[in-house]
């Protein structure tokens, strides 16, 4: 009678509701494993569930941070779970990182120019920066940083062209005791590039500017920028900053889940986007992606209504390369024909780069990237939602090359008997083969070992994610230098590494040969 007593007790079942409270609760992931380490339930914002008594751990994701919890449910249970505030560059109410001087410096010089001399109206188009530190506590224990935050910035115009300096006081408004800087100018519609010369932080990020609309662009400092708090959004000439504080804070969610890979878009964001009033088309944009991106369907009659919205009603600039990325995703998500373009200019997004290029690598009869966004890809970041690199110099040849990242491809293979330490001891040699950019370097590295399964042009620019182009091109600096003789001294006692290396680029050769690769 007991054991009978002590089975029914264990095949009872309880109510067990765990539920999120508090900003972007949409947005939190629940996981729910029994005892054994099984997966019984993911869900976002809450988990409703009857389940028998026992152990179970709850798993919690949340922007910027992961918690786990071990529960024992023996009756009913009711649970929640307050998501906090989060830090963001776009000051916003609920956010931990705002401050009131940063907000009333945004919401002051968002609606007029920081040049004396300039007039903006409602229809004219804009760019707004703005740079901060976290606090002006932070800002005042800061040692050796520049005594403007403009130091070392300027912006370009689509032909690269120089057109402002931000350590120029009469371009910007500063205030050096609580740390900020603004800058606002009237801009023509298209594409600009805000650079940074510094150093090893060298970075350029590419901005677009619509028509009738002001782009923003926010930058947190640390002594100098850190790159990856960079944030962008879309308002309309003199609007109110805080009707774009539920949009700000979403905003944020969706970029952190873009730069992490993950494509979850809530179905209240999507509901509201599609029927909103369109006060900041990044966010639209941004769900687009993510929503794309996904293998959703039950929104995409929906999502085919909204991405002809934003092209012809809300940013009509046809050519912006973040709308093409949006056209092509959107042919690969609904089964339409694949269309013919060129990535003429950089998108925003980090992730409508990643589309071009693997859609260039899937279809090159189609999709096709000029000579300069190849030259961006080689040299792409990846710790931002946006795109940013290296900046693009107009040669190469006199500039003492950094060689950190080589190595670390190169100590990711690590190829046998530690021979990668031989190949990075022999870059400063001119006299052992000298490859002169680093996805040459790495295929060099691949292609010394032997290959059970082929190896082709297009394998290795998906395993580079570069376009198949550049691949082509790295292997036939790699061909002319075995050729010239020029790998004399190269691996010294490893003669099996180099003829690996050779018959790997002769397989590749004869493998693509209706491709004309080489």
């Amino acid at each position: 009678m007991v054991f009978r007593t002590q089975e029914m007790n264990e095949q009872q079942e309880f109510n067990f509701n765990f539920s999120v409270v508090g900003p972007l609760s949409e947005f939190v992931l629940l996981k729910l494993f029994s005892g054994k380490g099984e997966m019984l339930v993911s869900r976002h914002e809450e988990i409703a569930k009857n389940l028998p008594r026992g152990l179970y751990q709850l798993q919690i994701f949340s922007n910027e941070k992961f918690e786990q919890k071990f529960i024992r449910l023996e009756e009913d249970l009711q649970l929640t779970w307050e998501n906090k505030g989060s830090f963001s560059s776009i000051p916003a109410d609920f956010l931990r990182s705002t401050k009131n001087y940063y907000q009333n410096a945004v919401n002051q010089w968002s609606q007029r120019s920081t040049m004396d001399n300039m007039e903006i109206s409602d229809n004219d188009a804009s760019l707004f920066l703005f740079f901060r530190y976290p606090d002006e506590i932070i800002k005042g224990k800061q040692e050796n940083v520049a005594q403007s935050m403009g130091w070392r910035f300027s912006i370009l115009n689509s032909d690269r062209k120089v057109i402002y300096r931000l350590y120029n006081e009469t371009n910007v408004k500063e205030d050096t005791r609580d740390g900020w800087l603004a800058f606002h100018a009237k801009m023509e519609p298209g594409i600009y590039y805000l650079v940074y010369k510094g150093n090893s932080k060298s970075r350029e990020i590419p901005l677009y500017v619509f028509p009738e609309w002001q782009t923003q662009f926010y930058l947190t400092f640390k002594r100098t920028p850190i790159f990856s708090t960079a944030r962008v959004q879309l308002v309309r000439q003199n609007s109110h900053h805080r009707l774009q504080e539920q949009e700000t804070i979403q905003l944020d969610a969706i970029l952190r889940n873009l730069e992490n890979g993950i494509y979850y878009v809530p179905q209240s964001l999507i509901s509201n986007t599609a029927h909103s009033k369109w006060r900041n088309p990044i966010l639209a944009i941004a769900v687009c992606y993510a929503y794309l991106l996904s293998n959703e369907e039950t929104n995409d009659h929906l999502f085919r209504i909204m991405l002809r919205n934003i092209e012809e009603r809300i940013l009509p600039l046809e050519n912006a390369s973040d709308l093409q990325a949006l056209r092509l995703l959107a042919a690969n998500h609904f089964g339409d024909p694949i269309p013919h373009m060129e990535l003429q200019e950089p998108c925003m997004f980090n992730v409508g780069m990643r589309a071009f290029i693997e859609h260039s690598i899937k279809h090159p009869d189609k999709i096709t990237i000029n000579e300069m966004c190849e030259e961006i890809i080689s040299n792409l970041h990846s710790d931002s939602a946006w795109t940013s690199y290296r900046p693009l110099e107009k040669s190469y040849k006199d500039v003492v090359w950094d060689y950190s990242e080589q190595i670390r491809i190169l100590e990711t293979f690590q190829l046998e008997n530690n021979q990668y330490e031989k190949i990075i001891k022999s870059l400063p040699n001119s006299k052992n083969l000298r490859l002169d950019d680093w996805l040459s370097l790495s295929i060099t590295s691949q292609l010394m070992a032997k290959k059970e399964s082929p190896v082709t042009a297009k394998s290795l620019a998906f395993q580079f994610q570069v376009t198949q182009s550049m691949v082509e091109h790295s292997i036939d600096n790699i061909k002319n230098k075995l050729i010239n003789n020029e790998q004399q001294n190269f691996l010294l006692d490893r003669k099996d590494l180099t003829d690996n290396l050779k018959d790997n680029i002769y397989k590749i050769i004869i493998d693509d040969l209706d491709n004309n690769i080489l």
